[in-house]
């Protein structure tokens, strides 16, 4: 019975191990458009606050990109020296073979 007890609780562990690895957060971040590249747009953020995630509500969110030229993709059609907000959203977590990371941008007229 130990044994039994012993193995469930190993695939217990092991079965929710990827879960724990996992992160996600989406955030606002008010941006300039500084132009088109040729995957998308090259854009400057001027600040972003975390609004649902890992990471408490309303705390800095991608800080280290701050006031620094970025390239993202995004389906919207944006104009360059636009100042707008982006919703952007990011996952990452451990797949069945290998890290997975997700992330994307849309416009928003969330305030």
């Amino acid at each position: 019975m130990k044994r039994i007890c012993a193995k469930i609780l190993s695939l217990m562990l092991l079965l929710t191990s990827p879960a724990l690895a996992s992160s996600w957060e989406e955030c606002i971040a008010d941006v300039t458009v500084n132009h088109k590249t040729q995957g998308g747009y090259n854009i400057t953020i001027e600040k972003a606050e975390v609004t649902n995630g890992m990471e408490p509500v309303g705390t800095d969110c991608l800080k280290d990109k701050w006031n620094v030229p970025l390239n993202i993709t995004t389906e919207d059609n944006l104009m360059p020296g636009e100042e707008i907000r982006l919703k952007y959203t990011r996952y990452g977590g451990m797949g069945i073979t290998k890290p997975v990371s997700v992330e994307s941008w849309r416009e928003t007229q969330v305030k």
